[in-house]
């Protein structure tokens, strides 16, 4: 398969897996979930290499930055996507009232989903322009990431 095409498959397998995520806003633990796997694909796309916290942390800081240094993905991912728990000191809400990305609550840390959406949607924008650009290390380790733990294409049969 060509790049270009390549290129054009994982845009795609990634704006289904973004509006997976708005399918499931008003299902504020279900989203979260789905949030934390999509930051986890695109944090593997645009670093390729490292350990899965590593390049989390690397995207979070990078193209999302009211995100970082909270340790979601240490305290979170993990748990929430494999076992369905959590952690105690966090908890999410998509509360219209809630209007900060995060905040901390009697000792909670308080993960607005509704913002995290729209940063995770906007993260993606950056990425597709830099999957995009022929020169980009961006395009070039999302090819590796493809080649080696291919993405999920969805086709009609």
């Amino acid at each position: 398969m060509n790049e270009d095409k390549q290129i054009q498959e994982i845009i795609q397998a990634l704006k289904y897996a973004v509006g997976d995520i708005q399918h499931n806003k008003e299902r504020t633990l279900s989203a979260f979930i789905l949030c934390v796997c999509c930051v986890d694909a695109l944090g593997a796309l645009r670093y390729f290499k490292g350990k899965s916290a590593a390049r989390w942390e690397k995207f979070v800081t990078n193209y999302m930055q009211d995100y970082k240094d909270l340790d979601i993905y240490d305290k979170c991912r993990n748990k929430l996507v494999h076992n369905y728990t959590g952690n105690k000191k966090y908890a999410v809400t998509n509360d219209p009232t809630f209007t900060k990305p995060h905040d901390t609550i009697n000792g909670k840390l308080i993960v607005n989903t509704n913002y995290l959406i729209a940063s995770i949607e906007a993260a993606f924008e950056v990425i597709k322009i830099e999957l995009l650009d022929e020169d980009s290390e961006t395009r070039k380790n999302a090819i590796k990431w493809d080649n080696n733990f291919p993405f999920f294409r969805h086709t009609t049969i």
